[in-house]
């Protein structure tokens, strides 16, 4: 940094907050917080002392982003399964079920609980080096198994006349 005094005399630095002086260079501590300079010129035999001049400037964290791949449908019955997320900082990214009554989930084990969408959020909350990570969500469907059943056909000789057949399944769907 630099400032300069209507004397012409030199001017000398002090810091205080998240950073330090080393004589006209300012060191980061490594947190965020407020950083303070102060500009002093004590005067000579000439000239009588500068009123000091302080600046002040925040120094913010860093800022982080989570990836949080796609998720694949499932089918109810499947068994746990981990999912897995990074943040950019590194730090260690949490999950929570936005969806508590088809999935949940304890760490990064998720488990199907009924049909329906599920949706996981990723979390990283920060520390004093990184602000707080925007959430991700992922959504995918938990499928209900089903069932056809479809009665024996009876056998037929060539030339019989067409006839109708008939399947249901368990779901009510149609076939």
């Amino acid at each position: 940094i630099t400032a300069t005094a209507s004397s012409n005399l030199p001017v000398t630095f002090s810091a205080g907050g998240v950073c330090a002086m080393n004589g006209v260079t300012v060191t980061l501590s490594g947190v965020a917080g407020s950083c303070t300079i102060t500009a002093t010129q004590s005067g000579d035999t000439n000239f009588a002392p500068a009123p000091d001049v302080v600046r002040s400037f925040n120094v913010n964290r860093l800022t982080q982003t989570i990836d949080f791949n796609a998720l694949p449908n499932k089918i109810l019955g499947d068994a746990v399964f981990s999912i897995g997320a990074t943040a950019s900082s590194g730090l260690s990214v949490t999950f929570a079920s936005q969806t508590s009554s088809v999935c949940a989930i304890t760490g990064n084990l998720v488990s199907l609980l009924t049909g329906g969408i599920c949706t996981i959020r990723a979390s990283q909350s920060g520390n004093a080096t990184y602000s707080p990570a925007s959430d991700v969500d992922q959504s995918f469907t938990v499928l209900l198994t089903q069932t056809i059943s479809f009665g024996a056909l009876p056998t037929k000789i060539m030339g019989d006349a067409a006839f109708p057949i008939s399947a249901t399944t368990s779901s009510g769907l149609s076939v």
